[in-house]
This record gives C-alpha cells, sequence and structure tokens, in this order.
C-alpha cells in the first residue's frame, strides 16, 4: 500500500519543511498540550500555504483538562472549515463536536489509542504466544465496542504510534484508514509542566516559556532509550524503518511526520 506523507507541525516556521519533496499534507495543531494550539491567523495563513501547494490541510486538537477545555472547544469551533478533517486526541473534544453536529471527517488521535509504550515490551515478547504477542501490540482500537463510539463520534481514520513491540491492523470497519505518526512517539504525558510553575494553579496563564528553551534529553540507568522532552511530555525516537514496517503491517496509508518534538 502506499504511504501519504503528512507534516505535524503546531506554528508557521515549521511549514519550512515543506521545502521538501515528498509531503502530500499537513496535521496543523497541538496534540498535548493546549497552550502550544496555533493561534486562529496561524491556521489561515498554514490553510492557504497548504492550498496553494494543493496539500491537504487538517488541524489536530490536543488532550485537555477541564480547565482548557473551553479553549479547546472554542479553538476548533472557530477555526474548523466544512469538510475538512481534524484530529482528536481527547473524548470529551470528540463528544462535544459531534454534539454540535460537526460532519466534519475526524481521525482519532493518537493520545486515544492506549497502546503500550514502554521499550520493556520488548522483553515480554519473549517466548509469548502468538495471542499474547497481538495483545501486547495492540490498542484500544482492537474492542469492538471502542471502535463502534469512536464511529458513531464521525471517527472515519485511526492513529497509531510505531511502538517498540510493533503494531497490527485494528479490527476496524470497512473503509476506515490508519495513520502511523513518527518518528516521536509519547511514552507519557502530565496534566502539569516542569517549565511552568503555576500551570496548576493558574492553567490558562502559560507564557510559553518551553519555547525559551532548546529542546531536553532524558536518560535512565535501567533502559538505554533516551526520552526527548520540549513541554509536559515525554517522547521516544523510532526509526525510519521501523515506523515504515508499522505502517506496513497496520495497513496504513499515511505516515504523519514531525520534524520537531511535538507540541
Amino acid at each position: 500500500m502506499k504511504t501519504a506523507r503528512f507534516l505535524l507541525a503546531s506554528s508557521l516556521g515549521e511549514l519550512a519543511a515543506l521545502d521538501e519533496p515528498g509531503y502530500s499534507g499537513v496535521n496543523f495543531g497541538a496534540e498535548f498540550c493546549p497552550m502550544k494550539l496555533p493561534s486562529g491567523e496561524e491556521v489561515k495563513k498554514a490553510r492557504i500555504l497548504c492550498a496553494g501547494r494543493g496539500l491537504s490541510f487538517s488541524l489536530v486538537t490536543p488532550l485537555a483538562r477541564q480547565a482548557h477545555f473551553p479553549l479547546v472547544t472554542s479553538w476548533l469551533t472557530e477555526l474548523l472549515v466544512k469538510g475538512e478533517e481534524w484530529v482528536a486526541n481527547d473524548w470529551g473534544v470528540l463528544h462535544f463536536a459531534s454534539g454540535r453536529g460537526t460532519a466534519n471527517p475526524v481521525t482519532a488521535g493518537r493520545l486515544l489509542s492506549r497502546q503500550r509504550r514502554d521499550s520493556r515490551c520488548l522483553d515480554m515478547l519473549l517466548g509469548a504466544s502468538e495471542e499474547e504477542a497481538r495483545g501486547i501490540s495492540g490498542s484500544l482500537w482492537d474492542d469492538e465496542d471502542s471502535v463502534k463510539l469512536a464511529v458513531k463520534l464521525g471517527v472515519t481514520r485511526f492513529e497509531l504510534d510505531p511502538v517498540f513491540q510493533g503494531v497490527h491492523r485494528p479490527s476496524l470497519p470497512e473503509g476506515a484508514k490508519v495513520s502511523i505518526c513518527a518518528p516521536y512517539f509519547p511514552a507519557t504525558v502530565a496534566l502539569a509542566c516542569p517549565y511552568s510553575e503555576n500551570i496548576l494553579k493558574d492553567p490558562l496563564g502559560c507564557g510559553r516559556v518551553c519555547r525559551k528553551y532548546p529542546p531536553a534529553t532524558v536518560t535512565n540507568l535501567q533502559r538505554p532509550e533516551p526520552l526527548y522532552s520540549s513541554g509536559n511530555a515525554l517522547f521516544f525516537l523510532s526509526g525510519e524503518a521501523h515506523a515504515q514496517k508499522c505502517a506496513e503491517t497496520a495497513g496504513a496509508d499515511r505516515l504523519v511526520w514531525a520534524k520537531n518534538i511535538p507540541a
């Protein structure tokens, strides 16, 4: 299956990567931190840029704690264009949009997949039966009821991460599509943020302090794989060959590629 490559970006500056050949579209927004959502003006400029290049354009919405829910839903309501695909990483935001009668095609973002994201899963595969191995490489989308709920809420595409233990294609309804998100995939996401001391007391008072610092690399004595961070999430890094293999085994027709640590 031919795999289209989409660029994952949260700012206009990141769209400079489109000068490289091979991109079919852009996923624009934030997945992990609502305070990193691009402004309405940035979204409009990004959409115009993509239209001028003949590229698909999708808005991306993040995981949203209660204090950020109005911010995220207002952003989506204001900026989503009729018929345009968008990505939901929060069940509450997805339900909100469905309740408003939004008919846009929706992608179930990777934060909804509930994949096992620890490199120790490779150890779990040793001696595992075929059924056990499928469970270790599985996701929420192996659950029929979860898939039915997602489809009821308008989901037509499902994102997966190229986790260490690999992936398989979930049992999705006919016509449903799969995307693989790479090379960064989240190990953990926090409501608090190490860059903002007052984020818990004042959730909307973030000044994007994280943008002032270079990405951090975290290592530990138990596992060799480094972790990367530039905000409230920690990421592992997948090689492109592994990501492509995961796309093949999942039957994915799209590879969503981040040139920078995702927002």
